[in-house]
C-alpha cells in the first residue's frame, strides 16, 4: 500500500512497503520509487506517498499496449522492478495490429517485476489474414489459391503474471483458405479469423469471424473459441473464431504466451478463449 503523505514515518514502514534486509539502510531505497535519488544523500521524507506498487489504467480503445513502454511514459527509471497492475476499464477494447506484439504485451521489463492484469474490457489478439481464392485474369495468367494466416496473440509475458479476467480474453482465429475452383475459374476467398480484423487485410470479413469493425465496435458473428469451418456450398475454408483451433483455417492466436514466465489466473466473471503455454 501507498505510504503516508505526512505525518511521522519509520524505516520499518519503508521496510514493508519496499521489502529488504535487517539492518535496515536507506541505501537499500535508492531508485525504488520516482522522485528517489539513484545515489548520495537520501531521507526518510522523501518516502511520503511513495508506493512499490505500479498503476496503469487503459481508460480508451487502444492496441500494442507494451506495459514498459507506457510505464516510461509516467516518469518511471527503466530499471526498477516494480508490482505493476495494469487495469482495463469496462468496455474498452485493447487490440493488436500485428501477429507478433500482442494485444498487452510485458516483455522487456527488468527481473524482479510482477505484473497484475485486471481486464474488465476485452483483450483480443487480431484476425488472420484470409486467404485468396485461385483466379486468372484472362490473359492465360493464372493464381493459385493461398492460405490463410495465422491469428495473433493477446497478452505476452515477460515476468511472473497475475490475470483477473471479468471480460473477454481470446487470441485471434486464424484464417481460412481460399478455395481453388480449377484452372479455369475462380475461385472463393477464405474468411478472416476473428478478433481484431481492422489491419487484416483481404477478405477479413466479420460474417466469417466476428470480431472489430473499423470504428471499434465488437462483433461475436460466430461463437468465442469456434474452429474455422468448411462452407457446404463452395468448399470454402471460414477462419476460425477467436481463439478457437485452427479447423479449416490456419492456427489461432494464444490467449496467453507464458514464454516460461509463471501465471496464475484468479477466477473472475469473464472469459478466456484460446491456448494459454
Amino acid at each position: 500500500m501507498t505510504l503516508h503523505a505526512s505525518g511521522p514515518i519509520s524505516l520499518s514502514q519503508v521496510q514493508t512497503e519496499f521489502g529488504g534486509s535487517n539492518p535496515i539502510g536507506l541505501s537499500e531505497y535508492y531508485n525504488k520509487a520516482a522522485g528517489i535519488p539513484a545515489s548520495g544523500q537520501i531521507s526518510v521524507s522523501q518516502f511520503y506517498g511513495k508506493s512499490s506498487m505500479l498503476y496503469l489504467t487503459i481508460s480508451g480503445n487502444t492496441y500494442n499496449y507494451n506495459v514498459r513502454n507506457a510505464l516510461l511514459a509516467t516518469g518511471w527509471n527503466g530499471v526498477t522492478p516494480g508490482n505493476i497492475t495494469v487495469t482495463v476499464n469496462s468496455g474498452v477494447i485493447v487490440g493488436c495490429s500485428d501477429f507478433t506484439s500482442g494485444a498487452i504485451s510485458g516483455v522487456g521489463l527488468p527481473a524482479g517485476c510482477n505484473l497484475f492484469v485486471v481486464n474488465n474490457g476485452y483483450i483480443v489478439g487480431t484476425g488472420g489474414n484470409a486467404g485468396w481464392g485461385n483466379s486468372n485474369d484472362g490473359n492465360y495468367n493464372f493464381y493459385n489459391a493461398t492460405a490463410g494466416a495465422s491469428g495473433g496473440h493477446a497478452i505476452l509475458l515477460g515476468c511472473p503474471t497475475t490475470i483477473t479476467n471479468n471480460g473477454y480474453i481470446f487470441g485471434g482465429g486464424g484464417g481460412g483458405t481460399g478455395w481453388d475452383a480449377g484452372t479455369y475459374s475462380t475461385g472463393v476467398d477464405g474468411g478472416g479469423g476473428a478478433g481484431d480484423t481492422r489491419d487484416s487485410g483481404h477478405g477479413a470479413s466479420l460474417t466469417h469471424g466476428g470480431g472489430l469493425d473499423a470504428n471499434w465496435a465488437f462483433v461475436p458473428t460466430t461463437p468465442l473459441g469456434q474452429n474455422g469451418v468448411t462452407d457446404s456450398y463452395y468448399g470454402v475454408h471460414r477462419g476460425g473464431g477467436g481463439g478457437g483451433a485452427s479447423g479449416s483455417g490456419e492456427t489461432a492466436g494464444n490467449c496467453v504466451v507464458k514464454s516460461g514466465w509463471a501465471l496464475t489466473v484468479v477466477s473472475g466473471s469473464g472469459n478466456m478463449f484460446g491456448p494459454i503455454s
